[in-house]
C-alpha cells in the first residue's frame, strides 16, 4: 500500500523541517557537540511536527555516521528508527497510556543500556494526559536520569504539566506555521507528485490546515484523488468552505441593514450543510481585513491588493461596530445555539445604516450649532425660546422646522429665514396633543428661567 502524503513527506533530517529555523538550529547545535538534555517538552497546535522533532533526535543521537548534528538517514540505525523497529525508541501515547503502571514500566526499562544505539529514547506524546501520579512516577527519573537515556515529552497542552516536570526539562515551543510557507511546501509536493495545481488553491488549503503541515498535506491528499486540476473551487467544495465571494456578499448585506436577506442566506448555508462556525470565523476574518485596508496608511504591505478592498465604501465605525458584532457572537455560539446567537447579531446590524462617520457627525453638529447660534443673537429672546420649542429635523446642510398652522406669524418666519439660508419651514397638520406638549415644555422652560431669576 503506497504511503499517504503526510508519511510519504514527513521530514527525514533537520533540514527538511519546514519553519522552526531557531529550535531545529538549537537541536542541531546541541547535538553536533554532545551536550543535548535528559530530558526536552516540545509543545505547541497539533500538527506542528512535534513528534516528528522527537523522531529526529532520536535518529540523530544514534546515528552511525552523523555530520553536523544531522542524521545521516542511510546507516542501520537510522533505517530502523524510519521504520518504527529501533530496539531503543520507545513510543508511548499518553493519552491512552497514562496511568502509574505505565511510567513505572517506563521507569523499569529505563534501567536498563541501550540494546542497539548509543542512547535509549522515550517519546510520550500528549504527556498533559498523564495522571497526577503517573507524573510523580516520572519525576525521580527525570531528576536522576539513568546513563545513556532520554526522554522527549510532547504535548498541545503545554500549560497542563506540572512545574516540578516543566523545571527539569529543556523547552521547546513550536508555533502554528505560516499558510506562506505551508503553500510553497504544498507547491514542492505536488511538483514531486505530478499534481496540476492553481496557486490560490495551495493557499487555501495553507489557510485550512490552522497552520499544521500534517492537515495541510491531508486535505491536498484528499483533494488531489479526484485527479484533476485543484482549484479553489474544488478545494471549498471538498472542504465545504464557504467561497469567499459569499462572505462578502454576506458582509454587504449587513453593512446595508438588510436582516432579511442575510437571515435567509444564513439559514440556506444551514441547510445546505456547511459549517456556521467556520463560516462565522471567515466572516471575521475578512471584515479584519476591510479594517486594515480602511485604517492603514500602506495596507499593500500586509494585504494582496483586490477590488473589493479597493471599492468598498463601508464607513470605519459601521465596520468597528459589525466586527465587535461578530466577535460577540462568535463567543455566545460556544454556549448557545450558534444559529441562533449569529440570527441575533444579524437583527443587530438595523442600526448600522444609521451610523455616521465621525467627520459628518462633526460636520452635522458643527452647522446646526452655528445656526442655533445665529438664531439666539438676533431673535429676540421670547421669539427664539419659542422657535427652540419646535419640532425640528437636522441635516449636514439644512435645519427644517415644523409649524403648525398659526403657531408663528409670517412675518416672524421670514424674520428667521432671513438669518440663515438653510432655514426651513414646514406647516403641519393640527395636532391638538401635540401642540399641547409644545405648550407644557414651553411653560416648563418659562418656569425654570424664572426660577433662576431670568424675565422672558
Amino acid at each position: 500500500m503506497p504511503a499517504s502524503l503526510p508519511n510519504k513527506y514527513r521530514p527525514r533530517k533537520f533540514s527538511q523541517v519546514v519553519g522552526h529555523s531557531l529550535i531545529v538550529k538549537i537541536l542541531q547545535s546541541s547535538i553536533e557537540r554532545g551536550k543535548f538534555s535528559n530530558g526536552y517538552i516540545l509543545a505547541g497546535p497539533r500538527g506542528t511536527g512535534k513528534t516528528t522533532l522527537a523522531r529526529l533526535i532520536a535518529k540523530a543521537i544514534n546515528c552511525l555516521n552523523p555530520k553536523s548534528g544531522e542524521p545521516c538517514t542511510n546507516c542501520e540505525n537510522c533505517i530502523a528508527i524510519e521504520r518504527s523497529s529501533f530496539p531503543d525508541l520507545i513510543e508511548l501515547d499518553a493519552a491512552s497510556n497514562r496511568g502509574i503502571d505505565d511510567i513505572r514500566a517506563i521507569r523499569e526499562g529505563a534501567q536498563y543500556l541501550p540494546i542497539k544505539g548509543k542512547y535509549k529514547v522515550f517519546i510520550l506524546d500528549e504527556a498533559h494526559m498523564l495522571t497526577k501520579e503517573a507524573f510523580n512516577a516520572l519525576l525521580k527519573t527525570l531528576e536522576e536520569p539513568p546513563p545513556k537515556t532520554l526522554f522527549i515529552l510532547c504535548t498541545t497542552e503545554y500549560e497542563k504539566l506540572p512545574p516540578t516536570i516543566v523545571s527539569r526539562c529543556q523547552r521547546l515551543f513550536l508555533t502554528s506555521l505560516e499558510p506562506r510557507l505551508i503553500a510553497q511546501h504544498l507547491e514542492s509536493v505536488c511538483k514531486q507528485e505530478n499534481i496540476d495545481f492553481e496557486e490560490e488553491a495551495l493557499m487555501q488549503i495553507a489557510l485550512a490546515s490552522d497552520g499544521g503541515m500534517r492537515d495541510a498535506l491531508s486535505i491536498l491528499e484528499q483533494v488531489s484523488i479526484m485527479g484533476v486540476k485543484i482549484t479553489k473551487e474544488i478545494v471549498e467544495e471538498a472542504l465545504w468552505f464557504v467561497s469567499l465571494s459569499r462572505i462578502r456578499n454576506f458582509i454587504k448585506l449587513l453593512a446595508s441593514s438588510n436582516v432579511d436577506s442575510a437571515i435567509l442566506e444564513l439559514r440556506n448555508l444551514y441547510r445546505a450543510g456547511f459549517n456556521l462556525q467556520r463560516f462565522w470565523t471567515d466572516l471575521e476574518s475578512e471584515v479584519h481585513n476591510l479594517l486594515l485596508y480602511k485604517a492603514l496608511k500602506e495596507p499593500s504591505k500586509l494585504l494582496r491588493a483586490d477590488s473589493f478592498y479597493l471599492e468598498h465604501d463601508i464607513p470605519l465605525e459601521a465596520l468597528l461596530y459589525i466586527e465587535k458584532l461578530i466577535q460577540n457572537a462568535r463567543l455566545e455560539a460556544r454556549t448557545k445555539d450558534p444559529l441562533l446567537a449569529y440570527e441575533t447579531a444579524i437583527i443587530k446590524t438595523l442600526i448600522v445604516k444609521e451610523i455616521l462617520p465621525i467627520s459628518k457627525a462633526i460636520e452635522k453638529a458643527s452647522c446646526n450649532e452655528d445656526i442655533m447660534e445665529k438664531l439666539s443673537k438676533n431673535l429676540e429672546p421670547q421669539l427664539f425660546n419659542l422657535l427652540k420649542q419646535v419640532k425640528r429635523e437636522e441635516t449636514p446642510d439644512k435645519i427644517t422646522f415644523y409649524l403648525l398652522g398659526g403657531e408663528f406669524s409670517e412675518k416672524d418666519i421670514q424674520k428667521i429665514k432671513s438669518i440663515d439660508p438653510r432655514i426651513n419651514f414646514e406647516i403641519v397638520k393640527e395636532d391638538n396633543s401635540y401642540k399641547e406638549m409644545v405648550r407644557k415644555e414651553f411653560d416648563a422652560h418659562i418656569i425654570e428661567n424664572e426660577s433662576k431669576g431670568y424675565t422672558p
